[in-house]
């Protein structure tokens, strides 16, 4: 017989954040249970999308209420068009009837719409109630889950209307990735390859020797969410909010985003990242601060975590330019954009990692994207 496989039960994360990172491997509800019971919350809301409601909820709900927590389920339908201001008030309606108050607490169960929903409408009921994130993906598990971030869509424009909110603990539970289907599991590894590409190399070298098949096994999800959680810290612990060396974590998405306003997010958000971050290739080796042969060592690993690589042709350069004209960090009229020197090496000038750029180099490194 086989020794069982090992698990993990309950380990608190040492990255240094101002609020606790739990893994575990199926405790999640227990974990959530030791930490409601400490605050005693007359109320607790559970936010979630249909697709988890339908695969977790009855018995996560089933073990918190059988311990005497009071929940109450507020379910959304999956997808970035959930993550508005009608959804938004419709949550807080639902609150309001149930009589919330500062001292309740709202959990959200799911990917990163989940979470930035969940977020936004904890930060800002009350002036801010407890708040606690249990992902269930592996970008929201290796990426969405820390950082503070929370935020709605607007007019197209992903997260225009936000808040920096800390969450009271992350529990991130590796259980809920191994039921993921392929494609999930290959778009959450998009935001782990810009973590390689932008200072890991270790990383890119680790992902580059593994197959396509290889990457889906849960061991190795593992391996990689574990260290992308621990570089992001890195980062945030620097500069949370994200203005400078921070900045490095918006790689890919300064062509990204304006991808996703023009379809109005229905492109998928790691697609749009994959060809962002070819973009922002093309742009440094355009300026001359990065080898042709980087530029295809970002297609190649995209390309093995099945991303596109190039931008589709109905998306022209002038209606790309047009889109970056509503990007969130624009100044003085001007992009800023996150470039590379080399894999694991990014660009800084006058030690800022945040280099503004001329609509004409965006242009020309653009018409090698398609």
């Amino acid at each position: 017989m086989m020794p069982r496989k090992a698990i993990v039960k309950n380990k608190q994360l040492e990255l240094g954040l101002p609020h606790p990172v739990f893994i575990t491997d199926g405790y999640s509800e227990k974990l959530l249970l030791a930490e409601l019971i400490k605050l005693d919350s007359a109320n607790n809301f559970l936010i979630t999308d249909y697709n988890v409601n339908r695969l977790f909820v009855v018995n996560f709900l089933d073990f918190l209420r059988r311990h005497g927590i009071n929940i109450v389920l507020l379910p959304v339908s999956p997808g970035e068009k959930s993550k508005t201001i009608e959804i938004f008030v419709r949550l807080l309606k639902e609150l309001y009837k149930h009589k919330v108050s500062r001292y309740d607490s709202l959990i959200g169960l799911g990917g990163g719409m989940v979470l930035n929903l969940s977020g936004f409408l904890a930060s800002t009921v009350c002036r801010g109630i407890n708040l606690f994130y249990i992902p269930t993906t592996v970008l929201a598990q290796a990426d969405v889950c820390i950082g503070s971030k929370a935020g709605l869509n607007f007019e197209g424009i992903k997260n225009l209307v936000g808040t920096f909110y800390n969450p009271k603990a992350v529990i991130i539970d590796f259980k809920y990735i191994e039921k993921l289907p392929p494609p999930e599991k290959f778009s959450g590894l998009c935001e782990c390859v810009k973590h390689a590409l932008i200072k890991d190399v270790g990383m890119f070298r680790f992902i580059m020797q593994q197959s396509p098949q290889d990457l889906l096994k849960s061991c190795v999800l593992k391996q990689i969410i574990l260290r992308v959680l621990r570089s992001k810290a890195l980062l945030l612990n620097k500069d949370w909010e994200e203005e400078d060396f921070g900045a490095l974590l918006r790689y890919g998405h300064t062509i990204g985003g304006a991808l996703e306003h023009l379809t109005k997010n229905k492109m998928k958000h790691s697609h749009a990242i994959s060809m962002g971050m070819v973009a922002a290739a093309e742009i440094a080796n355009e300026l001359g601060f990065l080898a042709t042969t980087d530029v295809e060592k970002h297609r190649e690993i995209l390309k093995k975590i099945q991303m596109p690589t190039t931008i589709p042709a109905i998306f022209r350069p002038n209606s790309i330019l047009s889109s970056l004209e509503h990007d969130k960090y624009r100044k003085h009229g001007k992009n800023y954009f996150v470039l590379l020197s080399t894999i694991g090496k990014p660009k800084a000038i006058n030690r800022h990692y945040r280099i503004p750029l001329e609509n004409k180099i965006i242009r020309e490194a653009l018409s090698r994207c398609y």
